[in-house]
């Protein structure tokens, strides 16, 4: 293998284990640009054959997960066919939610970009080099992007280049990554903020929901389960400033639910949008764009939701 199937860079991707599992070979791929994942190799072939964006998307994705050290991942297609016991000992991402995490608005990408810089120079007044792998850095498909995106940077003045050869980040882009980080919780709150219907059969949704939280390793918040005596507006703002991210069910569409997405929105909280199945045709115009977890029994949401969590925050 020469290229890594999914960046498709010139660069020669390393392979670093081959193993056998129910038949199905598991391959794990060390890319200068990707960082390290695996798959199994009739998905590799499946992913060389695509063509457009969507593989860079994903690359970019992955480098994100690279530079804030999260573990390597193995990478599924939807419906995959293989088996719980061939997944044993590893991460499992689906390739959809990988996808869905890529920058949908312009200033998310700027200011992931800023992030992704923090992590890439830890000192003050360090540079980096702008080198061919620089453009998944910046979840830019080509260097036209790549560019557009650090010329905004720039004028906004977080960044400086010099001659597209080099970038650091300036005074002014150090206290912007840090209101960055403090807008999305990433200074150590574990609390995932839950937000459904209060009423009618939701306990089993909340019960998945918990379930699906607690083992991508957080804590959920359900109000409906806290004994408190404040004005419960006051504390659901509360704690959805202090949460990490939220996990919106939106079976039944509650306006509450609808309410709470829009401040987490408002927040810059990462945001995992879940649906019973026979519901999501009811999904509001506005809304129904998001990647939503579709779903059809609770054991299949908390499985899901957890390889959501896992793909998606940081």
């Amino acid at each position: 293998m020469t290229k890594c199937p999914i960046s498709r860079q010139a660069e020669p991707v390393r392979i670093l284990q081959r193993t056998t599992h129910d038949y199905h070979v598991r391959i794990v791929l060390d890319c200068p640009r990707c960082g390290q994942f695996a798959m199994f190799e009739d998905s590799i072939e499946q992913i060389a054959r695509l063509t457009g964006d969507e593989p860079l998307r994903v690359s970019a994705c992955l480098r994100e997960r690279y530079i804030n050290k999260q573990e390597p991942v193995l990478i599924i297609r939807r419906n995959e066919p293989f088996s719980t016991k061939a997944q044993e000992g590893v991460l499992v991402v689906v390739w959809e939610d990988l996808l869905s995490n890529f920058p949908t608005t312009p200033s998310d990408r700027f200011d992931r970009t800023l992030l992704n810089l923090a992590q890439l120079l830890p000192k003050l007044g360090q540079s980096r080099i702008i080198d061919a792998d620089f453009g998944s850095v910046a979840f830019a498909e080509d260097d036209e992007a790549m560019f557009f995106v650090l010329n905004a940077l720039e004028e906004a003045e977080f960044i400086k280049t010099a001659g597209n050869t080099w970038v650091n980040l300036t005074a002014l882009g150090w206290s912007r990554v840090g209101d960055l980080k403090r807008e999305r919780g990433k200074e150590g709150s574990k609390q995932a903020f839950v937000a459904m219907m209060a009423s009618g059969e939701w306990q089993p949704i909340c019960d998945a929901i918990k379930k699906g939280i607690e083992a991508a390793g957080y804590a959920p918040y359900v109000v409906m389960e806290v004994e408190h005596s404040q004005k419960i507006d006051d504390l659901i703002i509360g704690e959805i400033r202090r949460s990490h991210f939220i996990v919106a069910d939106f079976t039944g569409h509650r306006q509450s639910v609808y309410f709470e997405v829009g401040l987490a929105f408002g927040l810059n909280l990462p945001i995992i949008w879940t649906c019973r199945s026979d519901q999501i045709r009811d999904a509001h115009f506005d809304t129904r764009q998001y990647n939503h977890i579709v779903w059809d029994t609770p054991e299949e949401l908390s499985q899901r939701l957890t390889q959501r969590i896992r793909a998606v925050v940081l």
